[in-house]
Protein backbone atom coordinates (compact mmCIF):
# COMPACT_ATOMS: atom_id res chain seq x y z
CA UNK A 1 0.00 0.00 0.00
CA UNK A 2 1.56 3.34 -1.08
CA UNK A 3 1.71 6.04 1.62
CA UNK A 4 -0.43 9.36 0.73
CA UNK A 5 1.64 12.70 0.26
CA UNK A 6 1.52 14.86 3.21
CA UNK A 7 -0.37 17.42 1.32
CA UNK A 8 -3.69 17.79 -0.47
CA UNK A 9 -5.09 20.34 -3.00
CA UNK A 10 -1.86 21.36 -2.13
CA UNK A 11 0.01 24.15 -4.67
CA UNK A 12 3.67 23.58 -4.56
CA UNK A 13 6.03 25.01 -6.89
CA UNK A 14 8.61 22.42 -8.14
CA UNK A 15 11.67 24.68 -7.09
CA UNK A 16 10.91 24.80 -3.25
CA UNK A 17 13.05 22.64 -0.76
CA UNK A 18 10.88 20.95 1.51
CA UNK A 19 12.41 18.23 4.22
CA UNK A 20 11.04 15.06 5.24
CA UNK A 21 8.98 15.67 8.48
CA UNK A 22 7.33 18.23 7.04
CA UNK A 23 3.55 18.09 6.90
CA UNK A 24 1.57 20.92 4.96
CA UNK A 25 -2.14 21.22 5.26
CA UNK A 26 -4.70 21.14 2.73
CA UNK A 27 -5.17 24.30 0.43
CA UNK A 28 -1.36 25.61 1.24
CA UNK A 29 0.45 27.40 -1.96
CA UNK A 30 4.20 27.69 -1.70
CA UNK A 31 5.87 29.94 -4.14
CA UNK A 32 8.75 29.26 -6.38
CA UNK A 33 12.14 29.33 -4.30
CA UNK A 34 10.23 28.75 -1.22
CA UNK A 35 12.01 26.53 1.76
CA UNK A 36 11.28 24.74 4.15
CA UNK A 37 13.85 22.65 6.19
CA UNK A 38 15.21 21.19 9.56
CA UNK A 39 18.05 21.17 10.87
CA UNK A 40 17.78 18.31 13.24
CA UNK A 41 15.00 16.14 11.87
CA UNK A 42 12.37 17.52 14.34
CA UNK A 43 9.15 18.09 12.54
CA UNK A 44 7.62 20.39 11.08
CA UNK A 45 3.79 20.87 10.58
CA UNK A 46 1.93 23.48 8.67
CA UNK A 47 -1.76 24.05 8.94
CA UNK A 48 -3.99 24.60 6.10
CA UNK A 49 -4.51 27.55 3.55
CA UNK A 50 -1.29 29.12 4.07
CA UNK A 51 0.45 31.32 1.85
CA UNK A 52 4.55 31.05 1.42
CA UNK A 53 5.97 33.02 -1.03
CA UNK A 54 8.71 33.21 -3.03
CA UNK A 55 12.49 32.81 -1.01
CA UNK A 56 10.54 32.53 2.38
CA UNK A 57 13.04 30.40 4.40
CA UNK A 58 11.23 27.93 7.20
CA UNK A 59 13.95 26.73 9.39
CA UNK A 60 13.09 24.14 12.18
CA UNK A 61 16.97 24.92 13.61
CA UNK A 62 15.19 23.35 17.22
CA UNK A 63 15.02 19.29 18.21
CA UNK A 64 11.35 19.95 18.81
CA UNK A 65 8.42 20.28 16.56
CA UNK A 66 8.02 23.82 14.75
CA UNK A 67 3.85 24.19 14.96
CA UNK A 68 2.67 26.75 12.07
CA UNK A 69 -1.33 27.43 12.29
CA UNK A 70 -3.76 27.63 8.98
CA UNK A 71 -4.74 31.11 7.10
CA UNK A 72 -1.06 33.13 7.58
CA UNK A 73 0.75 34.75 4.63
CA UNK A 74 4.40 34.62 4.40
CA UNK A 75 5.82 37.67 2.50
CA UNK A 76 8.82 37.42 -0.13
CA UNK A 77 12.53 37.12 1.79
CA UNK A 78 11.24 36.55 5.08
CA UNK A 79 13.08 34.16 7.17
CA UNK A 80 11.05 32.09 10.35
CA UNK A 81 12.81 29.75 12.29
CA UNK A 82 10.36 30.32 15.35
CA UNK A 83 8.87 27.33 17.58
CA UNK A 84 4.85 28.53 17.27
CA UNK A 85 2.63 30.67 14.94
CA UNK A 86 -1.11 30.78 15.55
CA UNK A 87 -3.53 31.16 12.60
CA UNK A 88 -4.09 34.37 10.35
CA UNK A 89 -0.86 35.96 10.66
CA UNK A 90 0.89 38.11 8.36
CA UNK A 91 4.84 38.28 8.39
CA UNK A 92 5.50 41.14 5.89
CA UNK A 93 8.56 40.48 3.50
CA UNK A 94 12.07 40.54 4.20
CA UNK A 95 11.28 40.10 8.23
CA UNK A 96 13.18 37.84 10.36
CA UNK A 97 11.75 35.61 13.66
CA UNK A 98 13.93 34.05 15.51
CA UNK A 99 14.18 31.09 17.39
CA UNK A 100 12.13 30.31 20.84
CA UNK A 101 9.35 33.07 19.66
CA UNK A 102 6.09 32.45 20.06
CA UNK A 103 3.39 34.52 17.82
CA UNK A 104 -0.37 34.14 18.73
CA UNK A 105 -3.19 34.88 16.14
CA UNK A 106 -3.74 37.94 14.07
CA UNK A 107 -0.19 39.09 14.52
CA UNK A 108 1.22 41.41 11.60
CA UNK A 109 5.28 41.44 11.53
CA UNK A 110 6.23 44.33 9.53
CA UNK A 111 8.17 44.73 6.97
CA UNK A 112 12.20 44.04 7.53
CA UNK A 113 11.28 43.48 11.36
CA UNK A 114 13.31 41.20 13.77
CA UNK A 115 12.01 39.45 16.15
CA UNK A 116 14.53 38.38 18.34
CA UNK A 117 14.56 35.02 20.03
CA UNK A 118 12.59 34.32 22.84
CA UNK A 119 10.04 37.28 21.91
CA UNK A 120 6.13 36.43 22.96
CA UNK A 121 3.72 38.17 20.55
CA UNK A 122 0.12 38.05 21.93
CA UNK A 123 -3.24 37.65 19.62
CA UNK A 124 -3.33 40.97 17.80
CA UNK A 125 -0.24 42.50 18.16
CA UNK A 126 1.37 44.44 15.66
CA UNK A 127 5.30 44.52 15.85
CA UNK A 128 7.63 46.81 13.98
CA UNK A 129 11.32 47.52 14.12
CA UNK A 130 12.95 50.62 12.44
CA UNK A 131 16.14 51.68 12.88
CA UNK A 132 15.70 53.55 16.03
CA UNK A 133 12.64 52.42 17.40
CA UNK A 134 10.43 49.12 18.19
CA UNK A 135 6.61 49.33 17.87
CA UNK A 136 4.82 46.63 19.58
CA UNK A 137 0.87 46.83 20.26
CA UNK A 138 -2.37 45.64 20.01
CA UNK A 139 -4.90 45.68 17.24
CA UNK A 140 -7.84 44.16 15.27
CA UNK A 141 -7.63 45.91 12.13
CA UNK A 142 -4.52 44.91 10.67
CA UNK A 143 -6.10 41.01 10.63
CA UNK A 144 -9.40 41.80 9.35
CA UNK A 145 -8.05 43.50 6.17
CA UNK A 146 -5.86 40.54 5.67
CA UNK A 147 -8.73 37.88 6.46
CA UNK A 148 -11.07 40.00 4.19
CA UNK A 149 -8.68 39.19 1.12
CA UNK A 150 -6.86 36.01 2.52
CA UNK A 151 -9.64 33.90 0.74
CA UNK A 152 -9.67 35.30 -2.61
CA UNK A 153 -5.87 35.61 -2.59
CA UNK A 154 -5.52 31.67 -2.61
CA UNK A 155 -7.91 31.18 -4.91
CA UNK A 156 -6.20 33.21 -7.25
CA UNK A 157 -2.71 31.62 -6.29
CA UNK A 158 -4.50 28.15 -7.11
CA UNK A 159 -5.94 28.86 -10.35
CA UNK A 160 -2.89 30.81 -11.77
CA UNK A 161 0.19 29.32 -10.31
CA UNK A 162 -0.31 25.55 -11.96
CA UNK A 163 -0.05 27.65 -15.42
CA UNK A 164 2.98 29.30 -15.12
CA UNK A 165 5.16 27.14 -13.01
CA UNK A 166 5.83 23.11 -12.83
CA UNK A 167 4.22 21.68 -9.59
CA UNK A 168 5.51 19.07 -7.30
CA UNK A 169 4.02 15.81 -7.29
CA UNK A 170 4.84 14.71 -3.97
CA UNK A 171 8.29 15.31 -2.28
Amino acid sequence: MSQSPPFKNTIICQDCTINNGVTIGHGTVLHPKASITTEHGAPIEIGESNIIEEFVQIINRSKEKMIIGSNNLFEVGSLIECKLIGNENVIETKSKVYRDVVIGNSCVISAGSIVPENEILDDNTVYSVTDRNRLKFTSPIPSESHMSIHPGHLEHLHKTLPNFHNMKKNF
